[in-house]
This record gives structure tokens, sequence and C-alpha cells, in this order.
């Protein structure tokens, strides 16, 4: 953890044109990545736009969390929750004078671009969020069992999950590769974070216009996307764009980029042309 307790890293890409004409892309990476997870959307809409991209504590460039050197229950331990980090990531926006972004969320970023444009409505013109769940809520005994094995067999979890997230096999080397990067005690932390998220009223309070991008491990066929989309809360969402596909695994900016930067460039011109 930095020294003013942020947990949260938020930065302007090089590439991205100061004065650019375009929008503010604001790019939030998921559990077990890092901002390098984006660099085929970087490339395509960042000569055109203004490019943020945050990293969530642990990974990347971000810094760690602080952990005390005694694991005590009546000792306080630090904890990256979704609301600090929505809160964080929404006043950088504010320090560098940028309203109405664009947030563009995988998986947990997904969630905590909800909070942020949940709780700071000024600062979220629109959503794009990949594969996101926004809704888990986890038994106890469920968090309990994987807390344990993640500390015990970090490694090999790690290994063991994030290759069924993916399609391909290069995909998968490479996503394991980044997650085993990321600091354990963190990883941890947003791992808890995940099973406990239950963003349903954050969803009802959303009315900026949005698109959900899904692949086969939200929904295993286009029959059930349905059920996804109401068990998460997304019903409640009233300006959505929904696009699925089911040969794509969770990382579909990786596994199909050309596929989501035609998405994404469809969605950024409808709504420039709206306003």
């Amino acid at each position: 953890m930095s020294t003013d307790g942020r947990h949260t890293l938020l930065r302007k890409h090089a590439q991205s044109e100061t004065n650019a004409a375009g929008l503010d892309l604001v790019f939030i990476h998921g559990l077990g990545a890092s901002a390098n997870v984006w660099e085929n959307q970087v490339n395509y809409f960042g000569d055109d736009n203004r490019i943020w991209l945050a990293e969530l504590c642990g990974h990347g460039e971000a810094p760690p969390l602080r952990r005390s050197l005694f694991q005590l229950p009546f000792l306080p331990q630090d904890d990256c929750s979704i609301d600090q980090m929505a809160a964080e990531i929404a006043e950088d926006l504010e320090k560098n004078q940028t309203d109405r972004a664009v947030l563009v969320g995988h998986s947990l970023g997904g969630a905590i671009a909800v909070k942020l444009a949940a709780d700071y409505p000024d600062r979220a013109r629109a959503l794009v969020l990949i594969d996101t769940p926004v809704v888990q809520k986890a038994k106890w005994i469920q968090k309990r069992l994987a807390m344990n094995v993640f500390r015990r067999h970090f490694q090999r979890t790690v290994q063991q999950i994030f290759a069924m997230m993916c399609e391909k096999a290069d995909t998968a080397q490479r996503v394991i590769a980044d997650a085993l990067k990321a600091d354990k005690n963190s990883f941890i932390s947003l791992i808890k974070q995940v099973m406990d998220m239950d963003l349903s009223d954050e969803l009802s309070r959303i009315s900026v216009p949005t698109l959900l991008v899904l692949g086969s491990r939200m929904a295993k066929t286009e029959e059930k996307l349905s059920v996804f989309l109401s068990a998460q809360g997304y019903d409640e969402l009233t300006d959505k764009t929904v696009e699925y596909r089911s040969d794509v695994g969770h990382y579909i900016m990786l596994e199909k980029p050309e596929w989501l930067n035609k998405l994404m460039a469809e969605f950024l011109t409808k709504l420039t042309s709206s306003t």
C-alpha cells in the first residue's frame, strides 16, 4: 500500500494526445491482470481519444497492500474494497479535470466501473462492461475454502483457474503469467471482494448508455444469456446494448480484439452522435 493509503494507480497513456478531440476512455482491468491487457484497445483508440489506464492494488505498477507482520484476529488487516477503488479512480479523474469519461472494465474492473458510475455519476458518460458479473454473494464456507486454497497453493490454483477462463492456449499462458506476477495478499483480498459482491442496487441507479460484451464463461449458449442477465440484475439497466458470442473465453480483449474494437467503435460513434 502506498503511503497515502491508496489502492489504485491511474495514469494517462503516453500515446494519448493531450488535446485529442475524442473521448476520455478509462480502462480498468480485472483480477490477476494489469493495464497491459488493453494493448489492442489502446492501439486502436489511442490516436483519437484520451486513454487512461487504471491498475488495481498489487497489480502492474500499483502498490501492494501493506500487511501486518503478525496475522492475528484483533489486528486489523488492510483490504482493497470495490468502494475505495472506485472512489480513488473518481478522485483522480476529478484531479485531472476529466468529466464524463467512458468507463471500460473487464470482470472485476467492470464491477468497479459500475460502482463508480453509480456513486459518482458526474464522472461517467457511458459504460463498456466486458464479461462482468456484479452479483456473487458466496456463502461463508465457500469463501473460507477459497481463501485457504489460494493461501496454501497459490501458484497451482492460479494456473488451474485461469487456464479454464480461456479458449486459446496462448492466451491462457499469458494471463497465468500475468496473474502470478500480482502480489499474493492483494490478489487474495480482491478475491474476497469478488465473492462478497452485490452491485444490483448500483445497477438500478445507472442511466448512462451501457455496452455489455459477454462470452461463453458468463453464458454457455445464447439461449442462457437472458438467465445470466436477469440473475445479475442487468435488467435494471434502462439503456443497454448486449453483444454475445460463444466462441470466446473470459479474456475477450485478447482472444477477439478485432470484434471487441468494432463493437466499441460502433458504440462510441453512436454515443458521440447523439450528443
